[in-house]
């Protein structure tokens, strides 16, 4: 009886420790189920975020596209009356230099005229150019 009490004895020892590693070990699942939820979590809410910043960005970028567009017809009407400009004031010196007599006035005009026709060609070449800092003569 002893020695069936003894194996008894140690057999309970035995399985006390198996269930105490099986407790262990259902706490470490546990943990590392938690652990993952939690990364899980993190994940969705982060993405969500990234979503919502990319769609602002979107936004953001729509807006933008839709002012550079504005400003860019803006441009080109500053560019158009310009040039209306230039040749209004060289009609207008072509008219008068046309009704001067007076040899030496009616060349300083001549010479007005060419000089504005040459700031509207230089003005178009720094408008259709690429590079505004110069131009090809």
């Amino acid at each position: 009886m002893k020695y069936e009490t003894a194996q008894k004895d140690i057999e309970i020892l035995s399985q006390q420790e198996k269930i105490t590693q099986q407790r262990i070990t259902q706490w470490l699942y546990i943990g590392v189920a938690g652990l993952l939820a939690i990364i899980l979590f993190g994940m969705y809410f982060t993405l969500k975020n990234i979503r919502k910043k990319r769609k602002v960005l979107s936004q953001l970028n729509t807006e933008l596209d839709a002012k550079n567009k504005q400003n860019e017809l803006l441009l080109k009407e500053i560019h158009h009356r310009l040039k209306n400009n230039l040749e209004l004031v060289k009609s207008l010196i072509a008219l008068k230099s046309a009704k001067l007599e007076d040899g030496v006035s009616k060349e300083a005009m001549l010479a007005s005229e060419n000089r504005l026709q040459s700031m509207g060609i230089i003005h178009q070449k720094l408008y259709k150019g690429e590079k505004l800092g110069s131009i090809e003569i």
